[in-house]
């Protein structure tokens, strides 16, 4: 998403890098001749420690990528400057009152990511959550408000809902346990492994993360050797590339959420007294954007329920 803010970037040369440094953790190294195996905590404990580093690098620059105008009412030395011709003397004339300047929203949007939906994918709604599977806070927003908006839209086909990756720093299980959720949708059981995550958080966050969420699979009724296989591979780009889209969409925790309306299902009036009512009785974090296609709403926390029905509820 583009989202509006200074205009300084992160180069697409170092992103690529520290793409590459984490890439190079998937492989063996050879040195000197000689095999070198990167054990699984070194994996994780530098994917987090990368990752820290982008969260960090994107707090102070607005966002990977986002190279967007400062708002002229802010940098006025970005405005036009129109230099008007000399006029005639004229007669005084009555004083006209100015026209209100209508005021475009920012222009954004966001990808749904690489994980099936849960719902219709057909639906005028489109809810993406970015999140962390050991966050407590993501806990309770899923199996309590999430839990909601299943039940009262998915369900019925009104909202499709995807889940992004955005594991934490001091969260050192997200990590595998966003891999063994991509390892359950090879063999179709995303969203049942990301349910028993989320709904037994506190037995996986310890030393035992691997051999527990490996039972999960085999309780699921998943293949095992299969699963394992995956598991063991640490495969971790889809993790990062949901991490890299959360910063340049303006993630810096979780759980962080975006509500896309097809334009063809809401008018802009409608959307925007919804939006408005909402930051007049939470603030200004919450954020409005548009594109060709659809509005979307930035609701960075773990609202109430109510707080989504506001939007959800645009949509008769």
């Amino acid at each position: 998403m583009q989202i509006l803010s200074s205009a300084r970037s992160i180069s697409k040369d170092l992103k690529i890098n520290i793409y590459l440094i984490l890439y190079g953790l998937f492989f063996e190294v050879n040195y000197l001749g000689e095999n070198v195996m990167i054990s699984k905590d070194a994996l994780y404990g530098s994917a987090i420690a990368v990752l820290s580093i982008l969260l960090v690098a994107s707090i102070f620059t607005g966002g990977f990528g986002l190279v967007s105008a400062c708002p002229a009412a802010d940098c006025p030395e970005n405005a036009m400057q129109v230099t008007q011709p000399a006029q005639p003397a004229q007669q005084e004339q009555p004083a006209q009152q100015e026209q209100p300047a209508v005021q475009a929203l920012p222009r954004g949007t966001i990808n749904p990511g690489y994980f099936p939906a849960l719902g219709n994918e057909s639906a005028p709604i489109k809810f993406v959550e970015f999140s962390d599977y050991q966050c407590p806070y993501c806990g309770r927003h899923v199996l309590q408000t999430v839990s909601l908006i299943k039940s009262n839209y998915i369900e019925k086909g009104k909202v499709a809902y995807y889940f992004r990756d955005f594991p934490l720093s001091f969260h050192p299980q997200a990590v595998p346990a966003a891999i063994a959720a991509g390892c359950a949708n090879e063999q179709g059981k995303y969203w049942e492994m990301h349910d028993i995550l989320f709904e037994r958080q506190s037995e996986w966050g310890n030393d035992n993360v691997n051999e527990t969420l490996k039972g999960y699979a085999v309780e699921l009724g998943l293949d095992a050797e299969s699963f394992n296989s995956c598991y063991d591979a640490e495969d971790i780009d889809a993790i990062i590339l949901d991490f890299i889209d959360g910063q340049n969409s303006g993630v810096l925790g979780t759980p962080s959420n975006f509500i896309l309306v097809s334009k063809s299902a809401v008018d802009e009036k409608t959307i925007m007294a919804a939006v408005d009512g909402l930051i007049s009785k939470y603030g200004e974090g919450i954020l409005l954007f548009e594109d060709d296609r659809d509005y979307t709403v930035m609701i960075p926390g773990a609202y109430p329920y109510e707080t989504f029905e506001a939007v959800f509820k645009t949509v008769k």
